[in-house]
């Protein structure tokens, strides 16, 4: 397009100014009319925000006319010149967009299909050849459209699929490489979608095809604003639709074998830096949700001659020390080994248990000296404790099947940088336990104990619950009162929801406990001494179906009371006192569990019987 071609000479040369790009705006001739719109783009993008009036963007929006303007962004044919006019009428558009007024107008939304398809740049269409430069200029002025118009109404962003398909394809086209204006302003409309957007789920399904991509931009982009738009919508993903339906994300390892490592040294630039402590609590909320239950472990191969195996993704088995990292490391003066992620992830969950704890139980104290927290603080402290605690159960299993990993020779503990070794796994675990201690202290303090809110209490509990799991004989003398003050007193402390919650995770997560402990007389003892089958009563209520098919983590559930049953039926040390109460209790419990579960457990103390 000559006249694109002429004003880009004028601009380099004359440096005209914006009074004579908007006479030229204004001609009757076409060819002046596309000297002018590029001339004024060129200046206002150039200028400082602050400097930009509206007063000027409306006069260039009513000198060039909304139907010169229409021309340029849905042009009747394909071709070059169709082309360069569609980047230039993008161009333009973005730089009139800064005015709040033609950024909301009707005019704008008229053209907010057409943007949505330039940005798609669908293949034989009339938008095939636009830049990233000008998808990333369709992206922006629609971005701004929308959520203006939503404050305006007082609603959610109604951002249509058609863009959010446009952003997932631009992310994908860059794979997450180079990052620029595209992936900026894609991952605006991306996280937009899953945070503002009226069809969060559907939009979900469809953001959920760039995971993959948004890993490499979260790894790639240390210290720039993508890094952490990456991170909340990566977040979103993990904690949201990702865990319903693995089907969206099971094809990854195969077609991007990267990802979870991306997405680890990503986490690891976050978790080393200076970045602000919410962004280091949702970036803790991810790991959590790569390490517990449907993203926990990665296979890897070991050597040549081994078909490898499951390990954790904590160990973080293919990592190297993010450049980031190292360079931090360098920087603050440190001669000493990188600590690994899994090191890295501990210090900072006992950091944000001691900090958190701290500010609860003296919040009020009378004769603190301190300050007291303001609201906002408050909240923070309270979001990374029970990030925190969310976290700890995580750590604790990893810690385990890192151990029996390197035991069965799967893999190998190291001194290299970043890498996990033996000291370290150590100390991971001596922290964990220093952990769970203190929380036993809250509890074990009279006063302390009621001044922490009962769901931070029942996540507190859960982290014990994880390292008696572990660990069943861990402080075995200071159980016996905790057990029944958890199960008895505490449980009256908490109401509605809570209440419900909180019998629901002391019923499931203290089962495998009791499974283990009751070969003993001590476990048997205890687990009928603390009320634990009054809980778990009314938890096995709860997730037994009251028709159709049981799901097949309810079976397993009444399978391990059955396990439990047998347990007390084969002990010999009990007194009858306990052991006939307790087996009526249990046998009581059994009947109401489904028909496949009775079945097998009728045949399983049949053959104990013979």
């Amino acid at each position: 397009m000559a006249a694109v071609m002429r004003a880009e000479e004028v601009a380099r040369d004359d440096a005209p100014s914006l009074a004579e790009a908007v006479e030229l705006c204004a001609s009757t001739s076409k060819e002046k009319k596309l000297v002018g719109a590029y001339l004024a783009a060129q200046i206002l993008q150039n200028a400082p925000q602050s400097e930009i009036a509206e007063r000027d963007l409306d006069a260039i929006a009513r000198a060039l006319g909304s139907k010169f303007i229409d021309e340029l962004l849905r042009p009747k044919s394909k071709g070059e010149d169709a082309r360069m006019g569609t980047e230039l009428g993008l161009r333009v558009c973005e730089t009139l967009a800064k005015s709040a007024r033609f950024a909301r107008s009707a005019t704008c939304a008229y053209w907010i299909d057409a943007l949505s398809d330039a940005a798609m740049r669908k293949e034989g269409g009339i938008y095939e050849g636009v830049s990233d430069d000008g998808v990333a200029s369709a992206l922006a002025i629609s971005l701004r459209h929308l959520t203006l118009s939503a404050s305006a109404r007082g609603g959610e962003v109604n951002i249509g699929k058609r863009l959010v398909e446009a952003a997932v394809e631009a992310l994908k086209r860059t794979k997450g490489e180079i990052i620029g204006r595209l992936t900026a302003y894609a991952l605006d409309v991306v996280d937009c979608a899953l945070t503002r957007g009226e069809r969060v789920e559907e939009d979900a399904r469809v953001v959920a095809r760039a995971a993959p991509e948004m890993c490499r931009v979260l790894r790639e982009t240390a210290g720039d604003g993508a890094q952490l738009r990456a991170l909340a919508a990566l977040h979103s993903l993990f904690c949201g639709v990702l865990q319903r339906e693995p089907e969206l994300w099971e094809t990854w390892d195969d077609e991007h074998p990267s990802w979870r490592q991306d997405l680890l040294e990503g986490l690891w630039v976050i978790l080393s830096s200076r970045t602000p402590r919410v962004y280091r609590f949702v970036a803790l909320d991810v790991a959590r949700c790569m390490s517990d239950g449907t993203f926990a472990s990665e296979n890897i191969e070991v050597d040549a001659n081994d078909e490898g195996g499951a390990v954790p993704w904590l160990y973080a088995a293919k990592a190297t020390p993010p450049a980031a990292v190292l360079a931090g490391a360098v920087s603050a003066g440190s001669t000493k080994k990188v600590p690994s992620f899994m090191c890295l992830l501990t210090e900072l969950v006992r950091v944000e248990v001691n900090v958190g704890l701290y500010a609860l139980l003296n919040a009020n104290a009378d004769d603190s000296k301190d300050e007291p927290l303001d609201p906002e603080k408050e909240a923070l402290t309270f979001h990374g404790l029970t990030t925190a605690l969310e976290l700890f159960p995580c750590l604790i299993q990893g810690a385990a099947d890192v151990a029996e990993c390197e035991e069965a020779g799967r893999i190998t503990l190291s001194e290299a940088m970043g890498c996990l070794s033996a000291g370290e796994l150590m100390k991971i675990v001596e922290t964990l336990a220093d952990i769970t201690s203190s929380i036993l202290e809250v509890f074990e303090d009279t006063s302390d104990r009621e001044k922490v809110d009962p769901l931070v209490c029942v996540k507190m509990i859960q982290c014990v619950s994880a390292h008696l799991i572990e660990a069943p004989e861990l402080h075995q003398d200071r159980m016996e009162k905790l057990l029944t003050y958890w199960f008895g007193e505490f449980l009256d402390r908490c109401e509605g929801d809570t209440r419900y919650y909180a019998e629901a995770r002391f019923g499931e997560h203290f089962l495998t406990f009791f499974g283990m402990v009751t070969t003993s007389s001590w476990g048997i003892e205890l687990m009928w001494e603390c009320g634990y089958v009054r809980v778990l009563k009314k938890f096995l209520e709860d997730v037994r179906p009251t028709d159709g098919p049981a799901h097949p983590l309810v079976e397993g559930i009444f399978a391990a009371v059955g396990s439990l049953r047998q347990n007390v039926d084969n002990s010999t040390e009990v007194l009858g006192d306990v052991k006939a109460p307790l087996l009526e209790a249990l046998d009581e419990l059994l009947r109401a569990s489904p028909a496949p579960v009775v079945k097998s457990l009728t045949h399983m103390m049949a053959e104990a019987s013979m």
